[in-house]
């Protein structure tokens, strides 16, 4: 987060104290709340700005804080002299923010119309225990407006509202937000309250008076009411119930239990949608909102004064309008922001009454604001003033909204206007009649207006805005004028007129114009990655493209990158969708050789004959510019980054006429239309356009019922393949949105229904009206995840083929193929020969969802009584569920048990992992399963710990010949889900179960401790711990231990006889200059590795397993501080430099320093099993006494339960002339050769006795 605040009596060598607190008390006000809160950040900083990221504490989710600034000035100069500060002791006033954690917008919204109403219902998750609706809010907020008006505001408490006052026969967008924040409860400043909006929906009022509602005046109407069980809501602001035939909206209403009392009003269709203002004492109100009991006595104001609308309007939130002009009737003396963010604009006080006149404006808009004394003001959307400027003297400024000139360049009769942009900084468009003028935002540029007069008359020349603000100019020479203008907006348009001025009958005309674009600055990550040596890639050439439009590109270089393939050009997409085959493979290959970041672009950059130019897809990551050539690169980077298309997309014949940057010519420079997209708000930099996006998102396919639509937020994926004989080829059978599949759903009679969650989420669908030049996409499922295809048509030929077998294949003319769709399939193992489970076995399902349900809760209970403790013992699971149907290795089940244990220790995140047996020949798609997790967490109970549930379900293959067959095949699927969306971000898979959860856990934000062990070379040994400040991602462990031992003591080779026999002195002086020159080896070893960085330094060092005894525990790797037993170093001490059998031997006896519960794996019988087997392999390798040691041997390793020695023993011992040691060498050698087998200890080499 960023926090920023402005000085308003700027003093020399100000520096700023930063305090952020956390508030315990939400009914305080803001400066009682900073007061009593704990204390969370301290610091001083230079500037007035500080940038709250993961080197500071971690803040809590939904929980609020308050923060101040207090300013003082110190002179660096003269430390000494004492601190002076401002009023107030310099400090701010107290502000405030929620920190929120998951909060969904409104869904399934619809809008049923009468006459001039609207009723609004929607769907939404129940709200937060802790979320307020506040004094004059409610937990939803409804905004409306007739297209191309201003919002208007209504609030609920409940998901449904009556739009009333409404115009007949007019379109209204609405859409409804939920509050999101904590809210409050009290008349301060935190009874604000903040929403999140659902998307934008449409409706239209009828555009006559329904008749069933026609009155008949002196009659009575029959009202038959028969609910009378009391409204239980409260009766909000805003709200609506219905008297007779008439909606009443609530202005103030008290009461409860359905008794309420309050003001309302009442707007009469028959009398000019008049609103009346009723007053209601103890009326009694149905749970469907019916008044059915009381009465509304009535008062009539055609001034509506007494009506208080809790109406507002709301700014640019978001995307960008443009600028904003306003006329301020008052001499603006200040402008700033309030508590809430919004804009107050302030006037000078009243010298009679000494009141200063306000307006508060939205922000979220870029403004400029003339005041009553001619000056302009000019706000960016974050409500900063950027300017402050002064009208232009001219009738045209004075007049401005009234001068009516003709669009387009103005065309004097007697002048010629030249602009001159050969000077500027940024990037200009001058090939249409009007030129166009880059300005990036708080940078200056300058530029030429060169003015050529044909007439002898005497001018004065102005230059303005369209709105009338003055633009400041410099007169070079005669008719030369320099134009000097700063950025000023976000993004934004602006007309620069050029006023000559006849200085005799002051008579003014427009005699030039110039469009000046503000953009603002943004950056860029750019790596480029060579693909072959030698090549000179023009770094500074693409920077300075881009800076022209105020875009800095932070390009790095990679190492080289070789790719000698030859990338095809047919492989050139002109709709700029999809990577080919071959770029596909080489990305795939990038990707698993080196590590991609998540806000980087990459461009391979080659020099290859035969290859396409270059290329890179629309919002793709990866781009080729295998020319080598800087414009290349910075071309197909307007493709990734921006979006940019060719300008010759919808007519090829034009290519190269457009002479820009992403045209295909030699230009370099943007067309003034580029600079908009890359300026758009809605572009999201780094929001990767995935594979399979590109190939569906803004194409129109056809639904199982054969009609045109299109969805653009997504992607098709997880087709339920057993369900297809319902799904007509060539249409959709599936998309996948924000995490959820929705497949295509049918009802009992076969009719397509619309595109369905497996919990019955509907997905919103756009029907297109196509004509038969309409070109339409057909998809064709194949017969497994990455055979599926899809192919172009237009409507003329595909429209009435529903129903019927389509050519797909043969058929050039009509139907084109277009790409082979990407496999998003995850599957683990063989699972061709499983059994689907579908979303349709219901039964299944939910026997499934019970389970894992049953699961997760047990598992929470069971890790909330543990996790204080941060030794468990072994085989104690709390984290993993069903362990004994994992199929997992149990050394490594200990070791992701500990992980998780500690991960619940150390931070506030529980991880559970269950196994879910699917009994034989069974298999559940990820996404199915992905779901019933989802489920499971969401019933979870709301408290301050975060979850994250891995299931895996899995099944063994059971032939005709039952389990337990030679070839045993297993099936798995994994898939997780958290509790809030910022805890695992990861979604790739390993190659295993074991290292798909590690790959999510390392993911997880988690302290880390390091225990480095140095064994210097003079052989002391000293250990150091470091501890991270802050929390870390991307490692697979919180501790971890290190043994690292000098090289130079590793490598010594000096050896003392015990009985030395030395006659020749010579000899004997040999072996002492071995010793000198080892201890002088040592000496300047040691130097180097107690030196600063030496122990950094990778040539001084050797690194040691830790696991020669066993595989050590990752809870005792810190162990040796406060007055915890050495552990680490015990394990150096028996395993380093000693003989480990012997160690082991030790441990097992329970004589060591290192018990064997340090150790995950450590088993004292297989210390047994190492002594029995070798002597019988010895003994067996004597000809006619391996007779004896072979059934020895098979029935000691049956008795231990070891199948892998009771097959190699029972094998020998019916194999004449075969001992076990020649088995297992052969057992050893397949093993080697097949990467599999039982050969799992080292052989032992078959011997001859003499």
């Amino acid at each position: 987060m960023v926090f920023q605040w402005m000085l308003r009596d700027p003093a020399p060598f100000t520096q700023y104290e930063f305090t952020l607190k956390e508030v315990w008390d939400n009914s305080l006000s803001p400066d009682e709340a900073f007061i009593s809160g704990r204390l969370v950040y301290q610091g001083k900083v230079p500037s007035n700005t500080i940038l709250y990221g993961p080197d500071k504490p971690i803040l809590l989710e939904n929980k609020r804080y308050v923060w101040k600034v207090r300013a003082f000035t110190q002179n660096p100069n003269n430390p000494n002299q004492r601190q002076s500060f401002f009023h107030n002791n310099g400090e701010s006033e107290a502000f405030y923010f929620d920190y929120v954690s998951h909060c969904e917008a409104p869904k399934f919204l619809t809008a049923i119309t009468k006459d001039n109403t609207a009723n609004i219902r929607w769907s939404t998750e129940p709200v937060r225990a802790n979320t307020h609706s506040g004094e004059n809010g409610g937990l939803y907020k409804i905004l409306y407006r007739e297209k191309g008006k201003n919002w208007k505001s209504q609030m609920s408490n409940h998901p449904q509202a009556t739009l009333i006052g409404l115009k007949r026969g007019r379109n209204y967008v609405y859409k409804v937000g939920v509050a999101c924040g904590l809210g409050g409860q009290t008349q301060s400043v935190f009874s604000e309250q903040t929403y999140l909006y659902s998307s934008e929906q449409e409706f239209v009022t009828p555009h006559k008076q329904n008749d069933s509602t026609s009155v008949q005046c002196g009659v009575k109407p029959e009202i038959r009411i028969r609910n009378r069980e009391p409204l239980q809501e409260v009766l909000g602001v805003n709200e609506t119930f219905v008297a007779g035939d008439f909606p009443v909206t609530v202005l103030r209403a008290t009461g409860s239990n359905g008794v309420f009392s309050g003001e309302g009003y009442v707007q009469v269709p028959y009398l000019l949608d008049t609103k009346i203002k009723v007053k209601f004492d103890g009326i009694k109100i149905n749970s469907e909102r019916q008044l059915f009991e009381g009465k509304l006595v009535t008062s009539y104001d055609k001034t509506e004064k007494n009506l208080q609308f809790v109406q507002e309007g709301i700014g640019e939130v978001f995307g960008d309008a443009g600028v904003k002009t306003n006329k301020i009737d008052f001499e603006i003396a200040e402008i700033k922001k309030d508590e809430n963010g919004r804009v107050v604009v302030i006037g000078k006080p009243d010298e009679k009454t000494g009141i200063a006149p306000q307006i508060t404006l939205p922000v979220g808009s870029d403004y400029q604001l003339s005041d009553a004394s001619g000056k302009t003001w000019t706000l960016d959307e974050k409500g900063e003033v950027t300017s402050v400027g002064e009208k232009a003297d001219t009738k045209l400024a004075q007049n401005q909204g009234k001068n009516n000139l003709p669009k387009g360049q103005s065309k004097p009769e007697n002048f010629e206007v030249q602009w001159d942009f050969s000077q500027s900084a940024f990037a200009f468009d001058a090939s249409g009649e009007i030129p166009y003028k880059a300005l990036v935002k708080g940078k200056n540029d300058v530029f030429q207006v060169v003015i050529k007069q044909k007439d002898s008359l005497r001018y004065s020349f102005h230059f303005q805005t369209d709105k009338g603000l003055k633009v400041e100019s410099k007169k070079e020479k005669e008719g030369v004028f320099e134009i000097s203008r700063k950025g000023l907006f976000d993004f934004g348009d602006e007309e620069l007129w050029v006023v000559a001025q006849n200085t005799k009958t002051e008579k003014e005309e427009v005699i030039g114009k110039c469009m000046l674009v503000h953009l603002s600055e943004k950056e860029v990550n750019v790596t480029l990655v060579p693909t072959t040596e030698n090549l000179q890639i023009g770094i500074d050439a693409i920077q300075r493209i881009y800076a022209k439009v105020g875009v800095k590109l932070h390009i790095s270089t990679d190492e080289i990158f070789p790719v000698k393939e030859t990338i095809d050009t047919k492989n050139a997409f002109g709709d700029l969708s999809t990577y080919s085959p071959e770029q596909q493979a080489i990305i795939a290959w990038y990707k698993s050789e080196r590590a991609t970041k998540p806000d980087t672009y990459y461009v391979f950059v080659g020099k290859q004959e035969g290859s396409q130019v270059g290329y890179m897809r629309l919002g793709g990551q990866f781009g080729f510019a295998l020319d080598g050539n800087s414009r290349t690169i910075a071309h197909e980077l307007g493709h990734g980054i921006f979006r940019l298309e060719h300008p010759f997309k919808k007519d090829e014949t034009q290519k190269g006429t457009f002479r820009t940057l992403m045209d295909y010519a030699q230009e370099t420079t943007f067309a003034h239309t580029d600079w908009k997209q890359i300026n758009d708000p809605k572009l999201k930099i780094y929001a990767f356009q995935g594979q399979s996006q590109g190939e569906f998102a803004g194409k129109i396919w056809l639904t199982p019922d054969w009609r045109p639509f299109s969805f653009n937020k997504s992607y098709t994926t997880s087709i339920d393949r057993k369900q297809l004989n319902k799904i007509p080829q060539g249409t959709l059978p599936a998309i996948y949105h924000d995490e959820k599949p929705y497949f295509a759903k049918f009802s009992a009679q076969g009719k397509f229904i619309g595109y369905q969650t497996v919990q019955g989420d509907i997905l919103n669908i756009e029907y297109k009206t196509v004509t038969n030049k309409t070109e339409i996409y057909l998809y064709q499922t194949g017969s497994s995840c990455g055979s599926d295809r899809y192919y172009v048509t237009n409507w003329g030929y595909i429209k009435d083929k529903q129903g019927k077998e389509i050519n797909f294949e043969n058929n050039e003319e009509n139907i084109k193929y277009v790409a082979n769709v990407v496999c998003n399939d995850l599957k683990k193992g063989n699972c061709s020969e499983f059994t689907l489970i579908a979303a349709e076995d219901i039964s299944e399902i939910e026997k499934y969802q019970k389970q894992l349900d049953n699961d997760l809760k047990n598992a929470v209970t069971k890790i909330a009584n543990s996790r204080q403790t941060e030794v468990q013992p072994l085989g104690k699971y709390n984290h993993i569920v069903n362990s004994l149907v994992s199929r997992e290795p149990a050394s490594q089940l200990y070791e992701l048990e500990e992980k998780l244990h500690l991960l619940s220790h150390y931070t506030d995140v529980d991880v559970v992992v269950t196994f879910l047996d699917l009994g034989s020949n069974k298999y559940v798609e990820e996404h199915i399963l992905s779901d019933l997790a989802r489920n499971a967490v969401r019933k979870l109970p709301t408290d301050n710990r975060k979850v994250v549930y891995v299931a895996i379900a899995s099944s063994n293959y059971e032939s005709i010949f039952k389990e337990g067959t030679i070839n045993q095949k297993t099936c798995y699927s994994i898939a997780y889900a958290q509790s809030h969306n910022d805890i695992v971000n990861v979604k790739q898979q390993g190659k295993s179960v074991y290292e798909t959860i590690i790959n999510w856990y390392a993911d997880i934000e988690k302290p880390v401790i390091f225990n480095k062990f140095y064994q210097y070379a003079d052989g002391s040994l000293q250990n150091y711990i470091y501890k991270s400040k802050t929390n870390q991602r991307g490692y697979p462990f919180i501790k971890h231990l290190e043994f690292y031992q000098s090289k130079v003591l590793s490598n010594r080779k000096v050896f003392y006889p015990t009985s030395p026999k030395i006659s020749d002195e010579g000899q004997l002086e040999e072996i002492m200059e071995q010793v000198r020159q080892a201890r002088a080896d040592a000496e300047l070893a040691l130097q180097k590795e107690t030196a600063p960085y030496g122990l950094a330094d990778e040539e001084l060092w050797n690194v040691l397993t830790i696991d020669n005894l066993g595989k050590f525990r990752e809870v005792f790797m810190d162990y040796g501080q406060n007055g915890t037993p050495d552990y680490p170093r015990y394990l150096w001490q028996n395993s380093v430099n000693t003989w480990q059998w012997g160690s082991k031997v030790t441990i097992a006896l329970g004589q060591s320093s290192l018990p064997s519960e340090a150790l995950y794996n450590f088993e004292k019988m297989t210390l047994l099993d190492d002594a029995v087997y070798t002597m019988l392999d010895i003994f067996g390798t004597i000809p006619g006494v391996d007779t004896f040691t072979d059934p020895i041997g098979a029935a000691y390793a049956v008795a231990r339960s070891d199948v892998e020695n009771a097959t190699i023993y029972s094998v020998s011992a019916v194999t004449p002339l075969a001992g076990a040691a020649y088995v297992r060498g052969g057992a050893k050698a397949l093993s080697n050769r097949t990467g599999s087998g039982i050969g799992c200890q080292k052989p032992i080499m078959p011997m001859v006795l003499s």
